[in-house]
C-alpha cells in the first residue's frame, strides 16, 4: 500500500479511487537560528556569523483564476521540446489540469490516476492539457507511460501554475511523511483543474485542498463536476 495515499469510497463514476493524504501538512512558524563563533583564549573574538532564518513554506492552494476570468495565455514545452500555446486552441473548450510530479514513485498512484481520469474526456473530443513542473525531458516518457493522447507540458518555472492555481511545498509534504529528509523547499504546482469555454474564459475551477484550506495533493479532481461544466 502506498504511504502517500489512503483510498476512500468513490465519489464519482470513474473507476479511479479518490485518495486522501494520511496526515495534514503542518506549517511551523519561522525559526531564527543565530550562530556565534566562540572566542579563543587570548585572541580577539571572531566576528559573529550571519543570522540564519529557517522558514517553512506555507501551502498556497487558492486558485489564482476565478470563474468569469479571461484565462492567461501561455506557451510551454511538451515532448521533444515542442511548444504548445493556449492560443493554439482558439475557439475551442480546453481543460487545463495541473499535477505535482511525474514518475514520483508511490505518488504515481495519485498522479497517474489523476490524468487517466481525463483520457475519456480527451477521447470525446475536448482538448485536455496536463501541466507539471518536471522538465521537457520527462514529458515524452510520462505521456507514453500514461498512454495519453493529450499533451503534458513542462512548467519548470511554475509561472503558469502561479497564475492559475498556486503552488505548495511538495518537499515538505514528503519530509513530513518521513519519505525524504531535507527536501523541504521543493515547490510544485497544486493539483488543480481549470475549465475554459470557447472564448477561453474560466467556467470552472478546482484546487486540491483540505478542510483547512491547505494544499492536499492526495485529493483527486471530481471528474463528474468537470464533465458537468463541459456540458457532457
Amino acid at each position: 500500500a502506498s504511504p502517500f495515499y489512503r483510498p476512500s469510497p468513490p465519489t464519482t463514476s470513474t473507476s479511479c479511487r479518490t485518495y486522501l493524504r494520511l496526515d495534514m501538512l503542518s506549517v511551523a512558524a519561522p525559526t531564527r537560528i543565530s550562530a556565534r563563533a566562540p572566542a579563543a583564549r587570548g585572541l580577539r573574538a571572531q566576528r559573529p556569523l550571519p543570522t540564519v532564518t529557517r522558514r517553512t513554506v506555507r501551502a498556497s492552494p487558492r486558485c489564482e483564476v476565478a470563474v468569469g476570468d479571461q484565462a492567461p495565455d501561455f506557451t510551454l514545452m511538451g515532448p521533444g521540446f515542442k511548444p504548445y500555446s493556449l492560443s493554439d486552441y482558439k475557439g475551442e473548450k480546453v481543460v487545463v489540469t495541473f499535477f505535482p510530479a511525474a514518475f514520483s514513485g508511490d505518488a504515481n498512484d495519485g498522479c497517474q490516476c489523476h490524468l487517466t481520469q481525463f483520457k475519456s474526456i480527451a477521447e470525446s473530443g475536448v482538448n485536455v492539457i496536463g501541466i507539471t513542473k518536471d522538465s521537457p525531458f520527462v514529458m515524452g516518457p510520462w505521456q507514453e507511460f500514461l498512454g495519453a493522447s493529450f499533451p503534458t507540458l513542462s512548467d519548470f518555472t511554475l509561472e503558469v501554475a502561479s497564475q492559475y492555481c498556486g503552488t505548495f511545498d511538495l518537499g515538505q509534504f514528503l519530509d513530513n511523511l518521513s519519505v525524504s529528509t531535507g527536501f523541504t523547499g521543493y515547490t510544485a504546482s497544486n493539483r488543480a483543474v481549470v475549465v475554459l469555454d470557447e472564448d477561453h474564459k474560466v467556467i470552472y475551477t478546482w484546487v486540491g485542498k483540505d478542510g483547512k484550506g491547505e494544499s492536499s495533493p492526495g485529493l483527486l479532481p471530481p471528474v463528474d463536476e468537470v464533465r458537468s461544466a463541459l456540458g457532457m
